[in-house]
């Protein structure tokens, strides 16, 4: 510190001392300069810029009180350092050059050694508060492009969400998707199949943010009924233009060997995939540590679907594989746990019961309805959201005499070929 050079202002009635005072500050590589009454001091601050002020309390016309109440209203003490000198016997001037904003006093006859140390000190200060302040602007600005990174990176995500959900002939879908935070670890979808079915599923990445955003979205893209032969949803049949669906128990095998658990990264995800028959309304799913989904007969209680299944990455395990056939009016819900984890201030989870009711009480209501009625008891309930929300349902209302045909209303639907099971 004592290599780099300030700007110090000499404010000293008695030439001599004053010029004293100047010699040892160059004698340590600072620039001093003096004057001799608070008239004068007040136009040098003001015409230039002093790092530190040596300001004598007692001066002619307006003394040092004076001058360092003139110089406060404009200069924080972080910003002008004021330093008074002064005799002794002055302790109550002291006192209020303290409480009028002085960082600091030396007494006359000078100690050279004790002034430049505290001239020093303050220099220190005043350099480390800059820095601070530097510090806290360029960070300032890298949270600002961080945020405007996030905001875009969230709105990618948003893209990969079902733009409107897609409809057919046996039945239609709602959905629900709402981020504790920028980036999400939930996604969800739902995509044609071919002519005759639709697959549907909702994953939960642990953790949040940026890593989780990624590992989601990248398994967005991976499961895509994309026409590759790489896609693992779908194979290739026996004819030209014929594929085959992949069974829902083998997909989340795929995922799993495909998504091995990092133990650095400590990241898994769980899974609930299902394949609907828009002909028959038979539904085949699997879970992979997911929450089973809620099925809600069209007369009758919802219940849970149990479904036993380790997080994809976790276990080599086989994964379980169930049906389920669905009749005219019956409702399917996949969702994540953070709608059953919500808590309120009591740290009381929102829990299966509270959701079991809540779809029970919005039976006659409307797919969408009913999702946005459970949502708003789940935000009424929670203090704050502590995980992504997400939930994807299915009405089926049976076929027309019609073909059943998946309509292209979704992003990411598939018109393919012949699809057989």
């Amino acid at each position: 510190m004592a290599q780099e050079k300030f700007s110090i202002l000499v404010v000293e009635d008695n030439t001599l001392a004053g010029e004293l005072l100047a010699r040892c500050l160059r004698d340590v590589h600072h620039s001093a300069t003096v004057c001799r009454d608070g008239d004068h001091a007040l136009e040098l601050v003001a015409a230039n810029s002093f790092d530190l002020v040596l300001l004598d309390i007692s001066l002619p016309g307006k003394n040092g009180l004076m001058v360092l109440e003139t110089l406060r209203l404009r200069y924080p003490p972080t910003i002008l350092p004021i330093i008074m000198t002064t005799g002794h016997g002055q302790s109550e001037m002291v006192v209020r050059a303290l409480e009028l904003g002085a960082n600091d006093y030396v007494t006359k006859p000078y100690d050279v050694p004790v002034l430049c140390a505290r001239v020093q000190t303050h220099l220190s200060i005043k350099r480390m508060v800059e820095e601070m302040a530097h510090l806290e602007r360029s960070l300032a600005q890298a949270n600002s492009r961080m945020k405007g990174d996030l905001q875009a990176a969230a709105r990618v995500q948003e893209t990969l969400l079902p733009r409107t959900a897609p409809t057919f002939s046996g039945g239609h879908f709602a959905w629900a998707f709402e981020p504790c935070e920028e980036l999400a670890g939930d996604t969800l979808n739902v995509f044609a199949l071919g002519a005759d079915h639709v697959g549907m599923y909702l994953l939960d990445v642990s953790g949040h943010g940026v890593a989780a955003s990624l590992l989601a979205v990248q398994l967005s893209r991976v499961l895509s009924p994309t026409p590759a032969e790489a896609s693992l949803l779908l194979r290739p049949g026996h004819g030209n233009w014929s594929q085959r669906l992949v069974p829902p128990a083998e997909v989340a095998a795929a995922l799993n060997r495909h998504f091995p658990f990092e133990l650095n990264a400590e990241q898994y995800f769980t899974l609930v995939y299902g394949i609907l028959n828009c002909r028959s309304g038979e539904f085949r799913y699997t879970c992979a540590g997911h929450p089973g989904p809620v099925f809600l007969p069209r007369r009758g209680e919802p219940k849970i679907l149990k479904v036993t299944g380790m997080p994809i990455g976790v276990h080599e395990a086989a994964f379980e594989e169930r049906t389920l056939h669905l009749e005219p009016g019956d409702r399917l819900y996949l969702y994540s746990d953070g709608l059953t984890d919500a808590m309120d201030a009591t740290r009381q989870r929102f829990g299966t019961t509270r959701f079991l009711e809540a779809l029970q009480r919005r039976r006659e209501a409307t797919l969408a309805e009913s999702l946005a009625g459970v949502l708003d008891e789940v935000r009424s309930w929670q203090t704050r959201a502590r995980d992504d929300v997400s939930v994807l349902a299915l009405e089926w209302t049976g076929v027309s005499e019609r073909t059943p045909q998946v309509e292209r209303q979704s992003e990411g639907i598939l018109a393919c070929g012949a699809v057989t099971p």
